[in-house]
């Protein structure tokens, strides 16, 4: 088990040093302070700033993913929305030629002129022929 990524060997050896190193009668008054200190040095702005900022690189590439996958799908779209431009465009075509059709139906003989007329021409024969 390990505390801070410091297990418990070290922890007996940092607390063997500070024992050397204050002495038995201060090493109380030295761990309320340091207490103390670490208190404030958590409630502090700066400490909260600092954890925001290691929490924000620390979600930084799902961010990244996300908005990349936003773009895409707005790539996507935008050509989704060509080809339905695109498409719009043939059908007005097609209901052009359908309403030719329909009249050419309408008429008194059966053909319309103009539409027998457009036909020869697309396939090389004419009236002429």
């Amino acid at each position: 088990m390990s505390f801070l990524g410091i297990g418990p060997l070290e922890l007996l050896f940092i607390a063997l040093i500070a024992l050397v190193l204050v002495g038995p009668r201060d090493l109380r008054k030295v761990a309320h302070s340091a207490g103390r200190t670490l208190k404030r040095v958590y409630r502090s702005d700066t400490w909260k700033a600092l954890t925001q900022m290691s929490r924000s690189l620390r979600d930084l590439p799902g961010t990244l993913v996300r908005e990349a996958e936003l773009e895409e799908i707005e790539e996507i779209r935008r050509t989704a929305a060509e080809v339905k431009s695109v498409l719009n465009g043939d059908l007005q075509g097609v209901k052009t030629d359908l309403q030719k059709l329909e009249n050419s139906l309408a008429s008194p003989n059966g053909v319309d002129v103009q539409a027998a007329d457009i036909e020869d021409a697309s396939t090389g024969t004419g009236p002429a022929g």
